[in-house]
């Protein structure tokens, strides 16, 4: 029994490897490749995802998505290039006003019960950029120090690589904690756009807001990089 487990270890982790492209994004979401209700994937994974509720609006690079708050999101498949060791979550999001509750914007729940995130970007009622960690035992919550303003863009980044994590706005790093712990992962459990899961209780945290350029990399960003990213590419970036 144990050699079988064994087995199916490393044949998940040479699945997780040979997914995961050199430049290690992982999923991209452009919103200008989406086709009837399949939002493309710009990087090289194939994590196309599944467009519920949504409609099309100007985003900062070409289509952005308009997330109602109510009842739309995106259903993306749970693929190993999706559970990496290392990880930054990136995107442009207009808020229409500062949420009454915690709104999700990208989320992966973990082995925990219930709706325990892995990962997982959000938005407070106070409208700041909120990255969260957690394995079912532990958890951490890092803020931004300053909030999103309601009707314009902005570039929202976090990133973790053990044990550091940090959360960016605009390109500016305004958090910075530490998080000792390697990731859990849950290949049951799908990724999320703009509302979060729950194991045993109906889906919650809807985000009223438009996004454009969702961006997922197998590992920590530079501050050089997501400045490049907040900029709209005017930095080289290496993808």
């Amino acid at each position: 029994m144990s050699g079988r487990i064994l087995l199916a270890g490393l044949a998940w982790v040479a699945a997780a490897v040979a997914d995961v492209p050199p430049n290690r994004l992982v999923l991209h979401y452009a919103f200008d490749l989406d086709s009837g209700r399949v939002a493309g994937d710009s990087s090289p994974c194939g994590n196309e995802g599944q467009l519920i509720g949504t409609r099309p609006i100007p985003g900062v690079h070409g289509n952005g998505l308009q997330f109602d708050g109510r009842s739309a999101f995106i259903r993306t498949l749970s693929t190993p290039s999706l559970m990496p060791e290392d990880l930054t979550l990136s995107a442009w999001v207009r808020l229409d006003e500062w949420p009454q509750g915690v709104v999700a914007l990208i989320f992966k729940r973990n082995l925990g019960h219930h709706d325990n995130e892995g990962y997982s970007l959000q938005i407070t009622p106070t409208g700041k950029a909120r990255f969260v960690l957690g394995n079912g035992r532990w958890q951490r919550i890092l803020d931004s120090s300053a909030a999103l303003e309601p009707g314009r863009w902005h570039h929202v980044a976090a990133t973790f690589s053990q044990p550091s994590m940090t959360v960016y706005v605009d390109g500016i790093l305004l958090a910075s904690g530490v998080y000792d712990h390697p990731m859990q992962h849950n290949p049951g459990a799908d990724l999320f756009i703009g509302a979060r899961d729950h194991l045993a209780h109906p889906m919650d945290s809807f985000a009223q807001v438009g996004l454009d350029d969702v961006r997922i990399y197998a590992r920590a960003l530079s501050d050089v990089e997501i400045m490049g990213l907040a900029m709209g590419g005017a930095i080289w970036l290496p993808w």
